[in-house]
């Protein structure tokens, strides 16, 4: 299938128009002249309609006829849906349960044009409602300028819709799979605005199944996931066989986060205790402020704690509000077990357009039939700008979460992949840009299960901190946490023996000298999420330094940001107080070291003690960020590694300590705004005096 792809941002709308109640006398015609259709051209001549579908029509000129064609006797029933597309609202029924005589052949291809056609012309434009009572092998429906024009069932005319389409194929076979391209229609920011996505599905196969559209996928707590038939599914959206009619030009409004935070249920501080005292402080809210309508608040709880916000994280999704959101947390894993003390980051989204598309029950999607030596690509979606114009957008899913007993499941977050993407980054034997899974038959990934994949347009994203405590006694310093974050002396920045900040973003790790600590923070405003941090030996590395050795070993560790372009502010605390009169800050990157501009040598106290610091400024995109590039891509030239040995140890000023232990008491911290990420340098640090040893 050839697809167009533009880079020019094209605006889309949707007309919302008033329909008006109309009641008229159906009317069978046979004529000749050709107009478009939809039905079983466009799903596959295998791919039965199950009766439980209610079809959709779109009316939008006077005199326009809805055509209906089966192969099976039926009982056929219209209503005019009153300006509410939805069936299960108060509308007038227009034709009763009418007894209807099949006019296709159930085992025989479409004829072209379709001269049989039972045709209804409504008084009035609006959308009206259409259902039959019985299984159809054969079938097309259309909306025709006027009661003489004879539907083309090879081509859809983007008037025929539904919120759910229920399939019936009587098989899991390959050939009963099909290629069909569907198209959803989803609201944009402002009234009239929309988006519209390109469902491309590739052999499809399923046996009883069917489709549903929203924008929030699953019902909760399953939203933004793939789960077992125990979840249920809300439709919401309308599901074309061809590009809408209706659709028009819209914007592409990029929402706003402001003052994000998290507060317990008390809204005293980021502090609670989901598994401590019994209705004191059991639940905290997310609070954020937002300027656009009908979009999504995706926010993600890194409560596996592996510094990704994705698979296996506590995902709660919703309906964002143009305003203030508040958004509650019950301090659960994705399994509903209280998650453990501790501090959890956590990612807020604001996303408008969002798609998610829900095939329940369907076995196969682009599938394997060698056992999964080869794969078919399975489905995708993309934005589409008409009938014959798409863009590749990111396209995601998370089958891993709920599904991971299933070998056949996979996740892409929380990057997502780009639509129609042919790279196997995996080696896994499927294109990327595809979700696929199956292997016609009537078990695996499919089986019983809804299958989430989803889309959405442009979003922005923000990053808070929460603290979990195993009681919430109450903070008795009566500091707010805003003037607390990031205190010294361990956190503790007042002195009252209560930890004003758990500091999450500091890791320790050995070193090998002294069996000591060396410990590794961010004081940046706007920078204070550390990851990823490691210690590395000279030998580790890709080459040596020629000139200096390397001691204590060079840090690797990634910050993440606010802003791309944002400067950091760094220290590194040792384990001791050192001679540094001798020491030249350094750093390592893509095989050169070099010197740190504007690098200080201090001492500092540090959980009670006495240290060698060294402080220094960094840039997203400077000279000390690894990947030199001020756009968040977090790029790690080395990767973790662990801590080298060294044959001399720097010397030391007076008696070493014990060593910093880590802090994991817990205290409150601000949450911060913060979303985009960025990799530094190595941090290398010398002792001159050691210039005699022996190269690593």
């Amino acid at each position: 299938m050839f697809k167009v792809v533009r880079t020019k941002k094209i605006k889309i709308t949707t007309v919302t128009a008033a329909f008006i109640l109309a009641t008229t006398i159906p009317i069978l015609s046979f004529y000749t002249t050709k107009a478009l259709a939809e039905g079983t051209n466009q799903f596959n001549i295998e791919q039965g309609l199950d009766s439980s579908t209610v079809l959709f029509a779109d009316i939008l000129n006077s005199g326009e006829t809805i055509n209906i064609s089966v192969c099976s006797t039926t009982n056929i029933s219209i209503w005019n849906t009153n300006g509410t597309p939805a069936d299960n609202l108060d509308d007038t029924v227009l034709v009763a349960a009418s007894s209807f005589t099949a006019n296709l052949a159930c085992g025989s291809a479409l004829p072209n044009p379709i001269t049989t056609a039972y045709k209804y012309t409504p008084a009035s434009i609006g959308t009206y409602r259409i259902q039959i009572s019985n299984f159809q092998a054969r079938y097309d429906f259309s909306a025709t300028p006027d009661n003489i024009t004879d539907p083309n069932p090879n081509t859809a005319s983007g008037r025929i819709w539904s919120y759910k389409w229920f399939m019936n194929t009587g098989s899991f076979a390959e050939a009963k799979a099909t290629n069909l391209d569907m198209y959803v229609l989803v609201p944009a920011s402002a009234p009239g605005e929309n988006f519209v996505w390109k469902l491309d599905l590739n052999n499809f196969s399923g046996n009883v199944y069917y489709l549903a559209a929203n924008s929030l996928g699953l019902d909760a707590p399953y939203s933004g996931l793939s789960a077992t038939n125990a979840s249920s599914v809300t439709p919401e959206f309308p599901i074309y066989l061809g590009f809408p009619a209706t659709a028009n030009n819209g914007s592409n409004s990029v929402p706003t986060i402001s003052n994000a935070r998290f507060v317990d249920d008390l809204d005293e501080d980021n502090i609670f205790s989901p598994n401590g005292t019994v209705a004191v402080q059991d639940t905290g809210n997310f609070k954020f402020d937002t300027n656009i309508n009908n979009a999504n608040y995706a926010i993600t709880i890194d409560t596996n704690q592996d510094g990704v916000f994705g698979t296996g994280d506590r995902l709660l999704l919703g309906k964002a509000n143009n305003g203030s959101n508040t958004v509650n947390w019950d301090g659960t894993y994705p399994n509903g077990d209280p998650v453990s003390s501790g501090v959890f980051r956590a990612q807020i989204q604001v996303r408008s357009g969002e798609y998610h598309f829900i095939a329940n029950d369907v076995e196969t999607s682009g599938g394997t039939n060698d056992g999964g030596s080869t794969w078919a690509n399975g489905l995708t979606i993309y934005r589409a700008i008409d009938a014959n114009t798409t863009e590749n957008t990111k396209v995601y899913w998370d089958d891993k979460t709920e599904l991971s007993a299933f070998t056949d499941s996979r996740s892409n977050l929380p990057l997502g992949v780009t639509s129609g993407s042919l790279v196997d980054s995996d080696s896994d034997g499927r294109a990327d840009g595809f979700h696929t899974w199956g292997n016609f038959t009537g078990s695996g990934l499919g089986n019983n299960n809804n299958i989430d994949t989803y889309v959405y347009g442009p979003s922005s994203t923000a990053t808070v901190n929460i603290a979990v405590s195993p009681d919430e006694s109450g903070d008795t310093d009566g500091v707010p946490s805003n003037t607390e974050l990031g205190a010294e002396n361990f956190g503790d920045g007042n002195g009252d023996s209560l930890p004003d900040y758990l500091q999450s973003d500091v890791t320790s790790l050995n070193n090998d000298v002294s069996n000591s600590y060396n410990t590794l923070s961010s004081t940046g405003t706007s920078c204070d999420q550390l990851s990823n941090v490691a210690i590395y030996a000279e030998n580790q590395l890709s080459s040596n330094d020629s000139k200096y050795d390397y001691p204590v070993g060079l840090f690797n560790f990634t910050l993440t940001c606010l802003n791309p372009g944002d400067t950091a502010n760094i220290t590194v605390y040792y384990d001791k107080v050192y001679d540094t009169s001798t020491w030249t800050a350094r750093k390592f990157n893509n095989g050169v070291y070099t010197n740190i501009p504007g690098a200080v040598f201090s001492t500092a106290t540090s959980g009670g003690n006495t240290v060698t610091t060294l402080s220094y400024s960094v840039q997203d995109g400077g000279d000390l960020d690894a990947d030199g590039l001020a756009n968040g891509v977090i790029i790690d030239p080395v990767g973790p590694g662990i801590l080298g040995t060294t044959t001399t140890a720097p010397a030391a000023i007076g008696s070493p300590k014990t060593g910093i232990q880590r802090h994991n008491v817990l205290a409150k911290e601000l949450a911060g705004i913060i979303g985009l990420g960025m990799s530094m340098s190595f941090i290398i640090f010398e002792n001159l005096k050691n210039r005699s040893i022996v190269k690593k």
